[in-house]
């Protein structure tokens, strides 16, 4: 019986590198995989439907409800987002927003 060409390996040195550079890839594409799945989670915030009162602004609405990571500029774009605002959107008293909150 022929069984074909059986392989041999020429250099261990060669086999070992390319074995553990094997290992790395692989190992770090588990990591990404698993890392996609927590920033996804982190794109969903809930909701907290504010009520505006004289004086409030964006600004203090922002740094009210953001946590301690956010910039708050960013929470303000969110904020903007989340209620279909533009940039020169007044808010008036009285008025019910919704306020993304990331925990």
């Amino acid at each position: 019986m022929n069984r074909g060409k059986t392989l041999v390996i020429k250099s261990k040195g060669r086999f070992i590198v390319f074995m553990a550079v094997l290992i790395i890839l692989a190992a770090a594409a588990v990591n990404f995989a698993f890392n996609s799945i927590d920033v996804r989670a982190e794109n969903h915030p809930s909701y907290v439907t504010v009520q505006v009162s004289d004086g409030d602004t964006l600004w203090s609405i922002a740094e009210q409800y953001m946590s301690d990571t956010n910039d708050t500029r960013e929470a303000v774009y969110d904020i903007q987002k989340a209620n279909n605002m533009s940039g020169n959107d007044n808010l008036t008293v009285g008025s019910t927003i919704k306020v993304p909150v990331y925990e």
